[in-house]
């Protein structure tokens, strides 16, 4: 088979809703990790301990190595670190789905080409 090779046509207004709806699961994802986030830092408040959170900047996705850090049982730490990673992820796939959006969405008519990877990229689960 040479399916490596295959192309397939696509309009930009198609991929434009296919970025959109990236955008969309991607948002509604970073939603629940914010609000784990906010669950496991009560709970740990909730325990007589502060947690500091003032290296903690999940808008910014080049920013790595600062996360909210307790000292609490091994449990509520990865709870709380795997939560904020993932705000960090969704973040950054939000934004770059959002450019896509915009660049395709102001070339409605165009008919683009894509192969697997790309296909993936727009409408992979």
């Amino acid at each position: 088979m040479q399916r490596d090779d295959w192309k397939f046509n696509y309009t930009s207004s198609a991929l434009a809703q296919a970025a959109l709806n990236k955008m969309t699961h991607h948002t509604e994802r970073k939603k629940f990790w914010q609000e784990t986030y906010e669950n496991v830092v009560k709970e740990i408040k909730a325990a007589g301990i502060d947690v500091s959170e003032s290296s903690a900047d999940y808008s910014s996705v080049s920013n790595k190595l600062l996360t909210p850090q307790v000292m609490v049982s091994a449990d509520l730490q990865r709870k709380l670190s795997e939560a904020f990673q993932k705000i960090k992820i969704h973040d950054g796939l939000i934004s770059q789905y959002d450019s896509w959006y915009q660049m395709l969405n102001a070339n409605p008519s165009m008919t683009l080409e894509a192969d697997l990877d790309d296909y993936m990229f727009f409408y992979g689960k």
